[in-house]
Order: structure tokens, then C-alpha cells, then sequence
């Protein structure tokens, strides 16, 4: 009876020891001062309950899940890091005993969260008929990417601001005349959004509705593609791993609230190649419900729309499509007149409606860059 509560004891104090290091190098990276700051003391029953939890849980579990979630731990760590430095976000002359402890705690941490994740993804069901399927594990799995990337939505708050961020404020405050150099349909997306903000707060709350709108966006692109793995015959634990790499890995969330066209663009091109998928699968058939046809329509615009080179992708797979659904004659009519009537939309827009509303063409140089370059960024 005493050894068994000196064991525990001990395990106490080596939980709260590791909690005290994780919440020492978050303060660290956020820039908190224990002295001024009540946020850095939150920390450490945070990392004290989530330590406790997965030291419970790791005896009984499998070794494999043990160095998947240590190996998922060091990459995310030293990305965050490394991606840290080149942002300048930690100190630009970096010193060693802070650098160890950042990467010590971000490597504890992430391998804790990869842990208790995917240990509570192997407990669900992801095949038809279960209680996860369909509408509920969509839902439930863009929750859960959510929930992982709210952290990078506190640090970056109200999101991240590029250079190309600035322009499109400055233009849609007046300062300088709209332009579609970045692409105007994502301008106008970023006003309406802040349009709406303001009935809430001022211009930082206003951005952080667009931040939030993407990170919606993205989840959801991110919970779809996941959802596919099962239908391609890929093993349950493949998928848990997917969706820990969506949830956890830091440029997936840095990306997210970045506030600039490319993230957006990816989420949809993303959702665009389910739908290709899909349409694949069914030969056409899901196009003849109207739901998905529109759909299919607005992913369809928004990549023509959202980046002068989209066009190349539609072009692309319409000729795919259409080979493809040349026997299935009303899937055939309905997605190839849907499609080049999108394309024909697209460049009315950005030709004389634009012009008409004295916006600013963008260079033909700006079409003729590769695609896959971006959507790999």
C-alpha cells in the first residue's frame, strides 16, 4: 500500500514537472511574462490535465501508436520551430538553453496531442453504416481539425497580415484603386467579411471574421478529403494518421489563418478533387442531383476566380470529364455546359464587367506562372 502511493506520488510530480517545462516554452514562444501574465499560469493545469490523461493511457497501448505519435511529435516541433525562425517570431538571435527548451516542450507537447488524437480516432468507425459515417464524422472531424488550429488563430490574432494582405486593405479603405493583380473576387470576399465584422467590433475583429470564415473552409476541405480514405480502401490507422497531419501539423494551421488568397484557393481546389472523385466513382451520376451540381458549380468558379491561372485546372478536367461521361449523355450535357458556362462567366468578369468598373486588369503574366507550385505552397 505504501509503495503503491509512493509510485504515484512520483508519478504526480513528473507529470507536473513536464507540465512546468511545456508551459515554460509556451510562454517562451508567445512572450509571456510570469510576472504579468495570467494566461502563462493557465498553462500549466492545461498541460497538467493533458499529461495525466495520456500517462494513463499509454500503458495498455500498442507500441506502434507510441512511435507514430513521437515521430509525428519531432516534425511538428521542428517545423513550428524552424517555420518560427523564418518568420522571425521567436528572437531573431537565438540563444541555446531557450531554443532547447522550446523544441524540448513543443516536442512533448505535440507527441501528447498526436497521442491522445489518434488514440481516440482508433476507437471510431469511419465505414458506412456506423455511427461516425456521412454528415456526423464530417462534422465531427471538422470540429476536431477546428479545435486544433484555434491556438494559431489566438497567437496570429486577428490572422496573419502579408504584404498582400495590406494592399487588399488599403484598396478596399479607398487608399489605392481596386485591382484584380489580386485576384478582386478574393478582395470582395475579404470586404464582405469585414463588412459583417464590423457589426461586432472594429477592424481587427473585422479580420478575424474572414480568419475565421477561411479556417472553416479549410477544416471542412480537410474532414471531406479524409473521409475519402476509407472509400480508396485505406487502412484505419493511415486515416487517423491524415487526420492528425491536418489537426497537428503547424503550417496546416499557419496556412489557415493566413489571411491571402492561397489558403482559400487550396481549401477549394481540395474540395474540388472529392467532388472529381465522386463523379469518378459514380460516373457521373452524383452530377444529376442539382445540390451537387451547384456545388460542383461554385468550386468550380471560385478556382477561375480566386487565381488568374485556375483556368488551366477546369480546362483540364472538363477535358477529362467530358471523355469520361461521353456514354452518360445527360451527366455529359449537364456538367460540360455547366462547366464552359462557368469559364465563359469568368472571363466576362474579369474582362469588360471589370473594366466597366474601372478595376484594374492584371498583367497576362499573371495567368501563364504554373499552377501546382501553388497549390503546393
Amino acid at each position: 500500500m505504501v509503495s503503491k502511493m509512493k509510485n504515484l506520488y512520483k508519478q504526480k510530480i513528473i507529470i507536473l514537472i513536464i507540465a512546468l517545462l511545456c508551459s515554460a516554452s509556451l510562454s517562451l514562444q508567445l512572450k509571456l511574462s510570469n510576472a504579468n501574465s495570467l494566461l502563462s499560469f493557465v498553462f500549466i493545469p492545461a498541460c497538467y490535465i493533458l499529461f495525466k490523461s495520456v500517462y494513463l493511457k499509454l500503458e495498455g497501448s500498442s507500441k506502434r501508436l507510441k512511435i507514430v505519435s513521437l515521430v509525428l511529435g519531432a516534425v511538428y516541433s521542428f517545423t513550428y520551430y524552424a517555420g518560427g525562425r523564418v518568420l522571425n517570431k521567436f528572437d531573431s538571435t537565438p540563444s541555446l538553453l531557450p531554443s532547447i527548451l522550446i523544441i524540448t516542450g513543443d516536442l512533448v507537447l505535440f507527441s501528447a496531442l498526436s497521442f491522445s488524437l489518434l488514440k481516440w480516432l482508433l476507437t471510431l468507425s469511419f465505414k458506412k453504416g456506423s455511427a461516425t459515417h456521412g454528415k456526423r464524422s464530417f462534422l465531427l472531424l471538422t470540429a476536431v481539425i477546428l479545435i486544433c488550429w484555434i491556438p494559431y488563430f489566438i497567437i496570429y490574432f486577428p490572422g496573419n497580415i502579408t504584404p498582400d494582405t495590406v494592399n487588399q486593405l488599403n484598396q478596399i479603405k479607398g487608399i489605392w484603386p481596386y485591382s484584380n493583380h489580386l485576384p478582386f473576387a478574393h478582395t470582395l470576399l475579404l470586404k464582405l467579411c469585414m463588412s459583417i465584422g464590423s457589426l461586432f467590433g472594429g477592424e481587427a475583429v473585422q479580420i478575424a471574421f474572414y480568419t475565421a470564415f477561411q479556417m472553416i473552409i479549410m477544416a471542412a476541405s480537410c474532414s471531406a478529403s479524409v473521409l475519402l480514405l476509407p472509400k480508396l480502401g485505406a487502412p484505419k490507422a493511415f486515416t487517423c494518421c491524415a487526420i492528425a497531419f491536418y489537426a497537428l501539423y503547424p503550417l496546416n494551421a499557419y496556412a489557415a489563418v493566413s489571411v491571402i488568397k492561397d489558403g482559400l484557393f487550396a481549401a477549394v481546389l481540395q474540395l474540388y478533387v472529392v467532388l472529381l472523385f465522386y463523379t469518378v466513382k459514380t460516373k457521373g451520376a452524383n452530377l444529376l442531383s442539382n445540390k451537387t451540381l451547384v456545388l460542383f458549380g461554385l468550386t468550380t468558379l471560385s478556382l477561375l476566380l480566386l487565381r488568374h491561372n485556375g483556368v488551366y485546372i477546369i480546362a483540364g478536367t472538363l477535358i477529362f470529364l467530358g471523355v469520361l461521361l461521353l456514354r452518360f449523355k445527360t451527366a455529359f450535357k449537364r456538367t460540360v455546359a455547366a462547366t464552359l458556362s462557368l469559364i465563359i462567366i469568368s472571363a466576362l468578369l474579369q474582362g469588360p464587367i471589370y473594366s466597366a468598373l474601372n478595376i484594374k486588369k492584371a498583367a497576362l503574366t499573371e495567368s501563364l506562372s504554373i499552377t501546382i507550385l501553388f497549390s503546393a505552397g
